[in-house]
């Protein structure tokens, strides 16, 4: 018996492992003295995906990354998150937030899939509604998320100077996504004045991400 595709002769055996790189026929040939016969087999192969990469892997909010592979074997390409159909070997995006990209190889065989991560760090924009603020007033910080996903900003208020101290400290605020938040304190001592009432937000999504602002609390 022997078999083709450079095979070749399997007499006594019952299976032989192959590792066809594309779709591949194989013909298997028994004889004898009254004569042959011949049976075949048709083994399709999956794409591969040999490689995904992001360069730069983490990006700050606002800036591009790109997107590259090495794809062998594959009819479509297509990836997640809303960019569908690609060609070639690269595309450059800017993330949103940190996202998990899947590229999608498919032939008549089927498909398979690979994933890539962006990190994206947030950028927060902190300003005060009013530079100067004076006893009895309440104050204003309003606080611009960029690049979050979950989103969420977390604020600490405290004074720099001055003989008083601020109460109450502002609340964590929390929001369901990308956007703005406000942070207010108000109860301001009479001691307070010349105080500098500093809010400090942090970022939910990565906590090493602050910005701070200053209001200057007068008598």
């Amino acid at each position: 018996m022997v078999i083709d595709q450079g095979i070749g002769d399997v007499t006594g055996q019952s299976n032989v492992s192959v590792a066809p790189s594309h779709d591949t026929t194989y013909t298997l040939t028994a004889q004898n003295d009254a004569g042959s016969v011949q049976a075949q087999a048709t083994i399709r192969v999956l794409p591969a995906i040999n490689s995904l990469d992001a360069t730069p892997a983490a990006v700050d909010a606002g800036d591009s990354t790109m997107l590259s592979w090495s794809v062998s074997g594959a009819a479509f390409l297509s990836i997640d998150n809303g960019i569908g159909p690609v060609a070639g070997s690269q595309i450059t995006l800017t993330p949103p937030y940190t996202t998990i990209y899947s590229l999608a190889a498919s032939n008549d065989a089927g498909q398979v899939v690979r994933q890539v991560s962006v990190i994206v760090r947030p950028l927060l924009d902190v300003q005060p509604t009013n530079q100067t603020i004076h006893y009895g007033q309440t104050a204003t910080y309003v606080a611009t998320v960029h690049g979050g996903r979950d989103g969420g900003v977390g604020f600490a208020v405290y004074g720099v100077g001055g003989g008083g101290g601020l109460h109450p400290p502002c609340p964590r605020d929390s929001m369901a996504g990308p956007g703005t938040v406000d942070c207010h304190f108000s109860n301001l001592e009479l001691s307070d004045a010349g105080l500098s009432c500093v809010v400090q937000a942090t970022s939910f999504d990565d906590p090493t991400v602050t910005e701070t602002a200053t209001i200057s609390c007068g008598p």
